[in-house]
């Protein structure tokens, strides 16, 4: 972090100290470009998912004492928030100056799994924590970061894939995608390596009992804290085609 702030501070020290020792045109053009290179390489700490409706322990007890067993058996950190969007996604990350540990879960992901499936997920997701994956790092994570942004301004044509779980995949749409990761992804040493290996690891792996699994009655319990976040999720899923269909 220490770096990274020294050198976006020397880099507007510098825009204005040859802006005023020299106000020429070409040297204003000169200070707004380390202006501009200041601001894209800042620090940043991160923030709560936008649009996330944040759970606290007192909101959803049960489900915090599921994402604690996880965390104890991987050897991570226990969550501090859990953030509920409207997202097919899961997603883990350490936000603020605190670095606080948040587990975002999307509604329509969670209700798509079984209970096995969710534990999974959230074994994933903390494995990310232990992992310390470069992403999740404040130094390495902003200059990601800011290479991201570079990618997003030059690069619109972008095209997302959403997938699915890998349990509900069939058999031939899993093997299609193994050949296309074998064909097109070679970097391994990305927070999620290549489908092809991560398929061939699990493969090899022999067949275990789960360390940790929910009664009928957790997870009836879990559902019933999520209650009132369905309906708010329903909304904003609905928005987009409501707007389009009846605001038009």
């Amino acid at each position: 972090m220490v770096p990274g702030v020294l050198l976006t501070v020397a880099l507007v020290v510098t825009a204005v100290t040859v802006s005023v020792v020299s106000p020429v045109f070409p040297v204003f053009v000169l200070s707004l470009l380390l202006l501009a290179v200041a601001f894209l390489i800042r620090p940043r700490f991160g923030r709560m998912p936008k649009g996330a409706l944040l759970l606290t322990r007192t909101d959803a007890p049960e489900l915090y004492r599921l994402l604690d067993r996880v965390a104890d058996e991987v050897g991570a950190r226990r969550v501090d928030v859990i953030a509920i969007d409207r997202f097919f996604n899961a997603s883990y990350a350490a936000v603020g100056l605190r670095r606080r540990r948040v587990v975002t879960i999307g509604l329509p992901l969670w209700n798509a799994l079984s209970p096995e499936e969710r534990i999974s997920v959230l074994g994933h997701e903390f494995g990310h924590g232990v992992n310390r994956d470069s992403r999740h790092l404040l130094v390495v994570g902003t200059a990601l970061q800011t290479l991201g942004r570079l990618y997003a301004l030059l690069r619109r044509d972008r095209e997302w894939e959403h997938r699915v779980p890998g349990a509900r995949i069939p058999a031939l749409e899993l093997e299609r995608r193994r050949r296309i990761s074998a064909i097109t992804e070679h970097r391994v040493d990305s927070s999620h390596p290549p489908t092809r290996l991560r398929i061939e690891l699990l493969r090899g792996l022999p067949t275990t009992e789960p360390t940790i699994s929910l009664t009928a009655q957790e997870t009836d319990t879990i559902e019933k804290e999520l209650g009132p976040t369905y309906a708010k999720i329903a909304v904003d899923l609905a928005a987009p085609y409501r707007a389009a269909h009846y605001e038009s």
